[in-house]
């Protein structure tokens, strides 16, 4: 796998100040000669502020209409669930009927997280924090994503370094902020025709604790790396998801002060990791 460097918090290089440019010219009515200086420095601060108002509007806009399509599904969504259990309720084990309700019901569970995953993007939820085992929250991450894991020939590895500190830390937010990053690797080996493994270690790393959530799928091209965290940004077929997972994990993971990066070599896996102050 190609090794890589923690990103800084802003990766792009800042040039060196210019020095200010000086230009005269002869104001002939007063025989004045008038000195203009020109700022490069202070000339290019406009543009920047204009490129980061576009991009708060941008998300605040996103956010917007995040939650106005989650309450127009919400309701609709509710109803076929509750109805699908009543009529699920109602069938015996043989009912030719059942296979097709559980499957009504199954889909529209798997719906319903779209939305809760759209209520969680336009809400931006603030961490609850508490001091907290990691190790607690892997596993608890793990049941939620791999339930029976080992079967198809999926191996799952769980490494954690003895005595990890604990950190101070949303559960519940931090649970699935890697439930997401898991499932992005678990989509990554599904079909695979080579080994399937997931490995996520966790140990200490300087006054940080670092997850690392291995896979042995087909990698990741430079440019899918470069949009990996944006909102609505997938490679999966239509129906398979909405882009949301990563971005959703990658807010959680700044909200508790932390990094989290991706990195990959193109048919020879990808990994996610976490960095959390401890």
């Amino acid at each position: 796998m190609e090794a890589a460097s923690k990103p800084a918090r802003n990766a792009r290089a800042k040039p060196s100040p210019k020095e200010p440019r000086v230009s005269f010219f002869l104001d002939e009515p007063a025989q004045d000669i008038l000195f203009i200086v020109h700022d490069e420095r202070t000339e290019a601060r406009p543009d920047e502020a204009d490129r980061r108002s576009h991009a708060v509007r941008l998300d605040s806009m996103m956010r917007e209409i995040s939650a106005r399509i989650a309450q127009e599904l919400n309701g609709p969504l509710d109803t076929v669930v509750l109805y699908a259990q009543l009529l699920l309720a109602g069938c015996s084990p043989d009912d030719t009927a059942r296979q097709g309700l559980e499957r009504i019901y199954g889909e529209a569970k798997r719906a319903g997280q779209v939305v809760a995953d759209l209520r969680s993007f336009s809400r931006g939820n603030r961490p609850d924090k508490a001091l907290v085992s990691v190790e607690d929250i892997l596993r608890r991450s793990l049941d939620a994503v791999f339930p029976g894991a080992g079967t198809d020939g999926l191996e799952i590895v769980l490494e954690v370094e003895p005595d990890l500190p604990w950190i101070m830390a949303d559960p519940d937010l931090l649970q699935r902020a890697f439930a997401y990053i898991m499932d992005n690797a678990r989509q990554a080996v599904t079909g695979g025709a080579g080994p399937r493994q997931i490995r996520i270690r966790a140990a200490r790393a300087g006054g940080m604790v670092r997850v690392t959530v291995e896979d042995t799928g087909p990698g990741m091209s430079q440019e899918i790396l470069s949009r990996l965290f944006k909102p609505f940004f997938t490679t999966r077929e239509a129906g398979n998801g909405m882009g949301l997972g990563l971005t959703l994990s990658h807010t959680i993971i700044e909200q508790h002060d932390g990094y989290i990066y991706a990195m990959s070599n193109p048919d020879c896996g990808a990994s996610v990791v976490v960095e959390l102050p401890c």
